[in-house]
């Protein structure tokens, strides 16, 4: 059957407006913000007591104070005590201000807030920030650590689209318009970020073996050999972490993600589909996928096997697969790695008939960075729908336990040993049951 063709301009699209953004400072950290004129900055202290300092800075790179509120600047005690120290988090936050250039000078014209109340800035001109939960290190016999804030943007004119700072420099970037699809390669060990630039939308990720194609094999991404291998429906970071391929080796490893729902088990979006629902001709991503992919030789298909990234699905008590909204927000991205030479091909989903994307199609933005790089695997967790994200951490105890053991997972925000080298089950078992003293 003939299908009349679609074109990305016949879907009914409305660009959405994000007019909030919100961010979590954990104590003795910083970031970085950019505020343009007229967005104003709430800033929280969750228990009244941690104090937050922020350094303003204009389009010259001078300090500026002035120009957010009305606040008398001062020094940034706080920071000063920190940077003193000679700890971690007082290395790290060095490292963040000569990334950022921010100088000692600008440490004595900073706005200090208290944290008894929260507080609202308005910037006058468009400014850069830097906001620092900062605070020395306790020492064992206090009570008071360095706390979380909360921070929260509103924009004078909303923003079509958020896109995170950068993780380290980019080695290569592409902008995926929506309803579309690309390809780009990839060398083993380079970093590929997936980002949901506006929030609620699906991006199908496709892979192959790039010097099994060279010789005329196609070796793909192979979703029955990695739920058999990994022994999970969908691959997180830590210990079942792999996607792999027909021949049950690593094509990928997923490092980081911010949303912590994706598929699977479907195909990326097809005709079919379309056309059960009666959408003759309209635009879908395996159309796309195999107008990009025809250039390397590769065959079209029906439906491709795919990463659904953001596609919100779950499989009810009954059997059924059924899906909804995603859960992804403005900004929220998945950080992969390449465990092969790969063409990979990513997808900014055209479905505007169901919630799969949120009834509205938007870009997807995708960076890619060099092997010599190195990022903490980490997945988001909360505890409530609408609580920011918290990004897996170490618990008190992970420098002893990574000693014994590789084979960690997350649980409830934290990674934890799922089993240590050269044990097994049951001396582990009879360890806690006859070694372990709770006071």
């Amino acid at each position: 059957m003939n299908r009349p063709e679609q074109t990305v301009d016949d879907l009914m699209i409305t660009q959405p407006i994000v007019n909030t953004s919100q961010y979590r400072i954990g104590g003795q950290k910083a970031i970085k913000l950019d505020l343009n004129q007229g967005d104003s900055i709430t800033i929280t202290s969750l228990d009244g007591v941690q104090s937050a300092e922020v350094i303003v800075i204009n389009r010259q790179g001078e300090v500026a104070p002035h120009l957010l509120g009305n606040k008398t600047a001062g020094n940034a005690e706080h920071i000063l005590q920190q940077l003193a120290q000679s700890g971690s988090a007082s290395l790290c936050l060095r490292s963040q201000f000569e990334q950022w250039q921010v100088s000692n000078d600008m440490l004595q014209k900073a706005i200090c807030l208290a944290g008894e109340m929260p507080e609202t800035l308005v910037a006058k001109e468009a400014i850069s920030l830097v906001v620092v939960a900062a605070g020395a290190d306790m020492s064992i016999d206090q009570h008071q650590p360095a706390t979380e804030l909360h921070v929260s943007v509103d924009f004078a004119e909303g923003k079509t689209e958020i896109l995170p700072a950068p993780l380290a420099d980019i080695k290569a970037e592409y902008r995926v318009k929506r309803a579309t699809a690309l390809t780009y390669e990839v060398k083993k060990g380079e970093w590929i970020q997936v980002i949901d630039v506006s929030g609620k939308q699906c991006s199908d990720f496709i892979a192959f073996d790039k010097k099994a194609l060279d010789k005329g094999k196609e070796v793909g991404l192979d979703p029955t050999a990695t739920r058999t291998i990994m022994g999970v429906s969908n691959p997180i970071p830590g210990l079942h972490s792999r996607f792999l391929g027909p021949d049950m080796l690593s094509m990928v490893e997923v490092v980081q993600d911010t949303v912590g729902r994706h598929d699977s088990f479907m195909f990326a979006c097809t005709p079919k589909f379309y056309e059960d629902s009666g959408y003759f001709g309209h635009v879908s991503c395996t159309d796309n996928f195999n107008r990009v992919l025809a250039p390397y030789g590769i065959a079209p298909r029906a439906g491709w096997p795919a990463i659904n990234l953001f596609f919100n699905t779950e499989i009810g008590a009954c059997g059924t697969v059924f899906m909804d909204e995603p859960w992804s927000r403005a900004g929220d991205y998945v950080l992969i790695r390449a465990d092969r030479d790969l063409l990979c091909g990513s997808s900014a989903c055209p479905d505007d008939i169901d919630s799969s994307n949120g009834w509205n199609p938007t870009d997807i933005h995708v960076r890619i960075y060099g092997a010599e790089n190195e990022f903490p695997r980490s997945i988001a967790h909360r505890t409530t729908p609408e609580e920011l994200p918290r990004m897996t951490k170490f618990s008190g105890f992970h420098h002893r336990v990574s000693a014994l053991t590789t084979k960690l997972t997350e649980y409830a925000g934290y990674w934890v040993a799922s089993e240590y080298n050269g044990w097994g089950a049951t001396a582990e078992y009879l360890a806690c049951r006859e070694r372990v003293a709770l006071l």
